[in-house]
């Protein structure tokens, strides 16, 4: 596993960067990567559950000692079923309608004034998850989709699969 010694500070502007860039992509851009994204998970599956199994061998034993809440190890489980369920959602968000410059008001209110509201990224999503490593591929999808750079900071007991995700 390769340890990230990127400061926050370059996280952030990577990550703004990274936004600039997915708003040059097409929406059929977008889309092809989705699928793209959702083709690896299923390709890379044996990977991702066995980085799995070992962050639910070593949570298991924080259950044990009383260092891990019971509930975060049911959370922390990914199983095929899992993947390919995810796989599916992230073709489902490919395949929503474009959300970015989406009209959602065009007003007339006045000679030579003309109102519109349109749709368009937030810039840069930061998210904050315990041991749910399914969240990641979720999040990522959908930041992607509506073209906004994404820091994502996932629990210390889902640390192998999360890497591996």
């Amino acid at each position: 596993m390769t340890i990230n010694t990127e400061s926050t500070r370059q996280q952030a502007i990577n990550a703004r960067n990274a936004s600039r860039s997915l708003n040059q992509l097409s929406s059929a851009d977008r889309t092809q990567l989705l699928h793209g994204i959702a083709d690896a998970l299923i390709r890379k599956s044996d990977l991702i559950l066995e980085a799995n199994q070992a962050d639910i061998k070593e949570a298991e034993q924080s259950v044990l000692n009383g260092s891990l809440a019971p509930e975060l190890l049911k959370r922390l489980r990914i199983d095929d079923a899992r993947i390919a369920s995810l796989a599916d959602g992230i073709r489902s968000i490919a395949e929503m309608p474009e959300p970015i410059g989406a009209v959602l008001v065009d007003r007339e209110l006045g000679d030579g004034l003309h109102l519109q509201q349109v749709t368009a990224p937030l810039g840069v999503i930061l998210v904050i998850f315990e041991a749910r490593p399914d969240a990641l591929p979720q999040i990522a999808a959908l930041s992607l989709r509506s073209g906004n750079g994404l820091i994502l900071k996932g629990g210390k007991e889902a640390r192998r699969s999360n890497a591996a995700l």
